[in-house]
């Protein structure tokens, strides 16, 4: 997947959650982002401690895909979602933090590939690669010098 791709998938997952927050708990976006986001970081490590975090991934990934498409028919068929928060100063705000960062980054391949010096990169890829926080083969000391 090319970089500019995933950014927007993960966008469109996250906007699910959002949306879904603000249009059933009335939520403006500001506070629903910050809950949609804090909700997929408590629910991941949730099921990284059940040692089902790739199963997670995709369950959460799959809920955000419906939500934003659910709440995307009716906004466009049924028009039942006003178009303001799209001129909300948070959304703005956040948008162009987003490009900004997305832009400013998309040519440093050491964020977007394997990195073998940095140690929370290599304890993120365990993570992924045990499917757990915690495991006899998932343990990785830091060198000090």
């Amino acid at each position: 997947m090319s970089y500019l791709f995933s950014l927007l998938f993960l966008l469109i997952v996250i906007f699910g959650y959002v949306l879904l927050l603000e249009n059933k708990c009335h939520y403006n976006f500001g506070k629903s982002l910050l809950l949609s986001l804090s909700l997929i970081m408590f629910m991941m490590s949730i099921f990284s401690l059940l040692n089902i975090m790739i199963f997670g991934y995709y369950l959460l990934v799959v809920l955000g895909i419906v939500f934003w498409g659910y709440f995307g028919i009716k906004m466009f068929v049924k028009k039942e979602i006003n178009w303001r928060s799209l001129g909300n100063p948070t959304f703005l705000l956040f948008m162009l933090i987003l490009i900004i960062i997305s832009l400013g980054t998309i040519k440093i391949v050491a964020l977007r590939n394997w990195d073998e010096v940095s140690y929370w990169a290599t304890t993120v890829k365990r993570l992924f690669y045990f499917n757990t926080y915690l495991g006899g083969n998932n343990f990785h000391a830091m060198k000090i010098i």
